[in-house]
């Protein structure tokens, strides 16, 4: 048996520090670094009973005749504890005390130390009392370090006795201690942790005489602003988890300072109407919802029993608590008929009207979800019973009528302990990581489902999101992946809502439209489970996720790019987008040559000469005009040359630039219907034919309420040596890249379209070496899709540039590779 560490230690009558100031910003432990409170003077102590108790459990009686605890058992449930624990039990008489006229110990303070944990079931602790007829007796927990006091549930009491519940025998220090560890705690804090109890009592007529009693706790302030919708871990509802964390950060935050909860952790804010937007609160919702599901809440409301059967000792308890404690408390309700339980929190009392103050997850501030009407939430006591409180299991729950109350403690149900580490979660934002199902939103890129992530670049204006989600109960098996549904917000409003992200024929995901520049996307997720409720199976979506992402809607480029010219040339950079951006953005251009950026405003466009050959690389970043903030940037090669050529062939040209190691003369031209680049080296040359199989044709037509044109581009590509005896070294051509000049945009905004989109899928043509030829032929195909959505009509004129971007790879040899830009010109 394990000695107690309470044994032989003495508490002086006199301590010198101030008991008032521990509502306050700095540490807990900083504050009371060495020295208890002065709230409660005690002398000595007395060790009265030592026992070690099996996993099997027992009762411990205390057996000290002439002590006024002499008869005080303690009892264990089996499985309470895995291995055998000793208990010691000690008391200390109190001599003195700061807690106001209210607070009248009828017990010694009697201290119960079991090497702390919770225990896996409650606990009875009963405790013999002398107190006169009439009065109303009060179990606390006193913390010796922060002098508070705790209420502590009870099971029943008279004037002879009291029988208190809980799962544990630790002091407030220890329990927040296990929050915020502090190398400072001094050994007094390892004597404080064990429990210490202390009864009192107060003459029923004179509670009676109290009109309003209140805390420090307030809705709209201190609870939290998303109702109780129920989540994926609870789909019950998470009243528990939402009350108990509340009150948990109200004595943190009176500990530690900082902010009130109502809308601390959340985006946008709505005071009045607590739907909007109430999922943007993801640490706090899945706070709430894994408290919830840890504290085995529907068990433990069976212990209360017997207070739901004295409703008068339940309201008395609740006036006498906030008068001693000035604290919220919770509340438990329960409809008898289908044992429906509820939880809630007690912030204030009128005895004189029979009221208890109620704030209620279900009515977050005070107000009604949908509408934001605000009532002032009661549970009423009259001719010693409680009138039924009209809500429900969760918000949207139909109301039910809960006529039995309970008052149900803080933490001697749920692990305090545990509070604390999911906070820690909830501070590192992993909380409820191990209990919710992992998902991924993706998006259509290139014919593939790709995730996104924050600061994802849109190759468009549209999006084809889906979520996949590989653990979800129920799902729609699509493209390879489990897809649950998903609500998009733009700020706090709905954009874009799919139950499980395909449309009603369940044929592809709907499109997504972003607006110009930075989208600031919120994605609720959430996921379908049947459940039993009311004793009948229900499905409904509940809560696994908020995510914000910002979304870039530019798809920047430069062009032209690759970039041709001549030193000493004066050239124009255009920074352009697939998507309409915000008026005044501002540019920087860096141009790699070692000349200072350049910054603009509302032009995309900007000059610059390049002195000396060579290649460069030239950056530009795209800003956003009011909120600075960065949208977007993009790169481009400036191949530098006085061999730099460029031809063309009516609405067709063709510009090269030879790589700054190639060597030999590059030459482009055209005849006929072909484009032809030779380079020579020596008394050989190597040529490549470019030729247009079919010429590109067509016009808009009018689809959907707007514009589309697909043409498909057809031309041959050949290569050839001048030297016919000698083997054929082998090329590549690769277009991977195409993109439409500022004219386009000048006829897609005299619209006034809210969309544009240009599409075409890279092309990469091999012509593999082979012995005894001096000539290769491949052909090339290349789709394209130019659309103009919501508005046009078919008389619309839309001109504009389509470039090609492309490179001659080997085209000499290995690592020989010519760069090349196809201009098309399609006039409508």
């Amino acid at each position: 048996m394990k000695k107690s560490l309470l044994s032989g230690t003495l508490f002086p009558a006199i301590i010198l520090v101030t008991s008032v100031s521990f509502f306050s910003s700095c540490d807990l432990f900083s504050i009371f670094d060495n020295l208890p409170s002065r709230n409660l003077i005690i002398s000595s102590t007395v060790e009265l009973a030592a026992e070690t108790v099996s996993s099997s459990g027992g009762t411990i009686t205390v057996a000290a005749p002439g002590s006024s605890i002499d008869g005080m058992e303690i009892v264990i449930p089996q499985g309470s504890y895995a291995s055998e624990t000793d208990f010691n039990i000690s008391t200390s008489e109190i001599t003195n005390h700061s807690f106001g006229k209210y607070f009248i110990p009828a017990t010694p303070l009697i201290t119960i130390e079991n090497g702390g944990n919770y225990a896996e079931k409650a606990m009875e602790i009963t405790i013999p009392l002398n107190i006169p007829e009439g009065h109303i007796p009060i179990g606390f927990f006193y913390d010796k370090i922060s002098g508070k006091l705790r209420g502590i549930p009870f099971k029943d009491y008279s004037s002879s006795s009291i029988t208190l519940l809980t799962r544990h025998f630790m002091s407030d220090t220890e329990l927040y201690s296990g929050v915020e560890k502090d190398n400072s705690k001094s050994t007094l804090l390892d004597d404080n942790s064990a429990a210490n109890i202390v009864i009192c009592h107060i003459d029923q007529e004179e509670l009676e005489n109290k009109s309003v009693v209140t805390s420090g706790f307030q809705p709209g302030v201190d609870d939290w602003e998303f109702p109780n919708w129920c989540s994926y871990t609870s789909p019950g509802g998470i009243c528990y988890g939402m009350s108990i964390t509340a009150i948990w950060y109200y004595h943190k935050r009176q500990y530690r300072g900082g902010k009130a909860l109502y809308h601390q952790f959340d985006t946008y804010n709505s005071s009045e109407i607590p739907k909007e937007m109430w999922q943007d609160n993801p640490l706090g919702y899945r706070f709430a919802s894994v408290i919830q599901e840890e504290s085995n809440f529907t068990n433990f409301v069976s212990l209360m029993e017997q207070q739901f059967q004295n409703p008068k000792k339940v309201f008395y308890n609740f006036i006498y608590l906030l008068l001693v404690t000035n604290e919220p408390q919770v509340v438990c309700i329960r409809d008898g008929e289908t044992d429906l339980a509820h939880a809630m929190i007690v912030y204030k009392a009128n005895m004189s009207e029979g009221r208890l103050f109620i704030a209620d997850p279900n009515f977050p501030n005070n107000r009604e979800p949908l509408y934001g009407v605000e009532v002032e939430r009661t549970i009423e006591f009259t001719n010693g019973a409680f009138k039924p409180y009209e809500t429900g299991a969760w918000a949207g729950a139909p109301s039910t009528s809960m006529e039995q109350i309970a008052y149900f403690g803080e933490s001697d149900f749920i692990d305090w302990i545990k509070i604390g580490e999911q906070f820690g979660k909830f501070s590192d934002e992993s909380v409820g990581n191990d209990k919710f199902p992992a998902y991924t939103i993706k998006t259509l890129v290139d014919k593939e489902y790709k995730a996104i992530e924050d600061g994802f670049t849109s190759p468009g204006d549209t999006l084809q999101c889906v979520v996949d989600c590989p653990g979800a109960e129920l799902s729609v098996s699509a493209y390879g992946m489990k897809l649950i549904g998903f609500t998009v917000f733009r700020d706090d409003k709905e954009i874009y809502s799919s139950s499980n992200g395909i449309d009603p024929d369940e044929s592809s995901p709907k499109y997504l439209l972003l607006e110009p520049g930075v989208n600031n996307l919120g994605f609720f997720i959430y996921g379908r489970k049947k459940f039993i409720e009311n004793n009948v199976e229900v499905e409904k979506p509940l809560y696994i996720d908020y995510k914000l992402i910002k979304i870039n809607n530019s798809a920047l480029s430069i062009l032209p790019n690759p970039l041709q010219a001549k030193p000493g040339q004066e050239i124009i950079l255009t920074a352009s987008s697939v998507s309409k951006l915000p008026e005044d953005c501002k540019y920087i251009w860096s141009f790699g040559d070692g000349t200072p950026q350049a910054s603009v405003t509302s032009d995309s466009t900007v000059l610059h000469t390049f002195a000396a050959e060579g290649k460069y690389q030239v950056k530009v970043e795209l800003y956003h005009p009011t909120s600075n903030q960065k949208i977007d940037e993009a790169t481009a090669l400036a191949t530098i040359s006085n061999s730099s050529e460029t031809v063309s062939l009516g609405s067709i040209s063709l510009r090269i630039m030879p790589e700054a190691s190639s060597s030999g003369e590059v030459k482009v031209q055209h005849q006929s219907n072909k484009l032809i680049v030779s380079k020579t080296s020596g008394t050989i040359t190597h040529t490549a034919e470019i030729s247009w199989l079919t010429p590109p044709s067509g016009n808009f037509q009018a689809v959907d309420g707007g514009l589309l044109m697909k043409q498909t581009f057809n031309f041959n590509f050949s290569k050839s040596s001048s030297t016919a005896s000698a083997s054929f070294a082998g090329c590549e051509i690769l277009i991977n890249g195409i993109s439409p000049t500022d004219s386009w945009y000048n006829d897609w905004q005299q619209t006034n379209e809210n969309t544009m989109g240009f599409y075409a899928e890279s092309v990469q043509k091999n012509l593999a070496a082979t012995a005894g030829i001096s000539t290769a032929v491949t052909s090339i195909e290349m789709p394209v899709s130019i659309t103009f959505g919501n508005g046009g009509g078919p008389d619309s004129e839309m001109d504009g540039v389509i470039e090609f971007i492309g490179v001659i790879r080997n085209f000499w040899s290995a690592g020989d590779n010519i760069p090349f830009v196809i201009s098309y010109t399609y006039k409508d």
